[in-house]
């Protein structure tokens, strides 16, 4: 019932006009963000999207609300996502790498003194978490996580289990494949293990009937 509505606010935030902004990622590749600018003193919001979606569609309704509460707002093109390069994306294991990138280039951009906060869906979620235990400095002052996962290995094993039937071992020759074609293993990175070292605030948003991204993994990250 929801569809038309957002339909109307992903053309809405389409429409606003923005900043084209590009950095480097650690490996190379040429990141795109569109930059929604308020005052050079207002804090920022960086907000990150979900596994092969788009920012201005899971943002359509965050981005007008983080300008309306005067924040100066960042859309990311996660890796092999929109205009932004790669030939593959990797579920958090290098996008919390980009991450950081993001939070230099508005120090960079806004100076010492900038105000961020992190906002994440999903695989964009998992992303900010997992980049928790990096040098994000002080400027990051807040992580809002929408149903980020705690670990690739769980989200698979949990898929692979609980939702298709298969046996185990189908993740650990799946991730024997990646670690050929795509160069990372499962385990490199954890939103547990992340956040259990920070002490960045988190507010974390889940839904008790997500099956990919179960209430099980939501306690283990706040625990």
């Amino acid at each position: 019932p929801y569809a038309a509505e957002a339909r109307r606010m992903i053309r809405a935030a389409l429409a606003l006009p923005y900043e084209p902004v590009t950095i480097r990622s650690d490996d190379g590749l040429t990141l795109f963000g569109r930059c929604y600018p308020a005052a050079p003193d207002a804090p920022w919001l960086l907000l990150f999207h979900g596994y092969r979606s788009a920012a201005e569609r899971d943002f359509c309704g965050g981005l007008p609300f983080g300008m309306g509460m005067g924040c100066n707002v960042l859309l990311v093109d996660e890796r092999a996502h929109g205009k932004s390069g790669g030939r593959c994306l990797t579920l958090g294991i290098r996008e919390r790498y980009d991450c950081r990138r993001w939070v230099d280039y508005v120090i960079g951009h806004a100076g010492p003194d900038a105000k961020i906060v992190l906002y994440g869906m999903s695989m964009g979620a998992a992303s900010i978490l997992q980049s928790a235990d990096l040098d994000l400095n002080k400027n990051v002052r807040g992580i809002i996580a929408d149903c980020g996962y705690s670990d690739l290995d769980t989200v698979f094993r949990n898929l692979v289990g609980q939702l298709y039937h298969l046996p185990a071992m189908f993740v650990d020759v799946f991730e024997y494949v990646n670690l050929l074609k795509a160069g990372y293993g499962f385990r490199e990175a954890s939103s547990v293990r992340s956040v259990s070292v920070t002490e960045i605030p988190l507010l974390y948003i889940c839904g008790d009937c997500d099956r990919y991204v179960p209430k099980d993994m939501a306690l283990s990250i706040f625990n």
